[in-house]
Parts: structure tokens; sequence; C-alpha cells
């Protein structure tokens, strides 16, 4: 995962990175440790059967800010978009995402290969900065940024 840039952003770019290094970098004080407690206790729950393969990572929690507001999370299913892909989605869609966030205090999207074209890729949504992420910066508004990517599959995950 590469340093984090004078405005406080990873680089553009999707950046797979480990738990340890996300850890390591990110969760720097007990807010932020909080955050990664609730995110993995999310991922444990949502990922129970394994039917998903990566978690893409972007919001404040990717950032430098000592208290981010939020951590966008972009599930991507293991199966391609089709019955097995809306199957292992359906009971995170049920549970609702003010719910979710409520509980855990991730902001909750999915992606699948092969989603059909209208489907809003968050994966790209969450590498452009938002209004409310520039802040009194406008000229920031827009400009590209890095998100995370960690696996589910390949490494295992820790406790929270």
């Amino acid at each position: 995962m590469p340093e984090l840039l004078e405005n406080g952003w990873l680089p553009p770019g999707i950046h797979s990175a480990g738990w340890e290094p996300l850890r390591a970098r990110f969760a720097t004080n007990p807010h932020r440790r909080n955050m990664l407690r609730r995110m993995l206790e999310f991922l444990h729950w949502a990922n129970a059967n394994g039917t998903f393969s990566n978690v893409y990572l972007g919001g404040g929690f990717i950032s430098r800010k000592p208290r981010p507001g939020d951590l966008d999370l972009v599930l991507e299913t293991v199966a391609p978009y089709g019955p097995e892909a809306l199957n292992a989605m359906a009971p995170l869609m049920r549970q609702g995402n003010p719910r979710i966030f409520e509980q855990y205090g991730v902001h909750l999207h999915f992606w699948a290969e092969g989603f059909p074209a209208g489907i809003h890729d968050f994966r790209r949504f969450f590498q452009y900065v938002s209004p409310r992420e520039a802040g009194d910066h406008h000229d920031l508004q827009g400009a590209v940024k890095g998100i995370v990517k960690l696996s589910l599959r390949d490494h295992p995950m820790p406790q929270p």
C-alpha cells in the first residue's frame, strides 16, 4: 500500500493490502480502532457463508483524518452477476443499509462481475473526493483518490 499523499488520501487507484498493513496504517487511535473493529464484526457476519471474495474500502477511514465519520465498503461476490450473486446479497439487503450503518458503522454497497450496464460501480465512485470530504477545500472536490482492496478468500480476517 503506498504512502498517503500530502492531501491525506491514497494516490489514485485500487490498492491491494493485507489486514495487518491496513490496521497499522489506519487504526491509529481509539476512534479509528473502533471503526475497524465494527467493520470486522460486520464482515465476519456478512461473509459467514464465504459468498464474498473481496472488500473495497473508501471514505474518511482511508485518509489521514483523526476522526473520520465514514467507512464506505463494497462487497464483491464470489459468483458473477446472476441468481447466486443476488442470493449472496439478499440477506444484507433485507437487513437494510440504515440498520447496518447503525450497528456496524459501514455504508454498504455491492459489486459482482458482469453487473449489467447502468448499475453504479461504487468501486469507481469512491475514488472521487465528494463535496463533504472536500469541506472548505472546494478545489479538491472531484479530485481522484485511492481506495483499498482486501481479499476475503486469500487472507484470513483478524478477529474484531
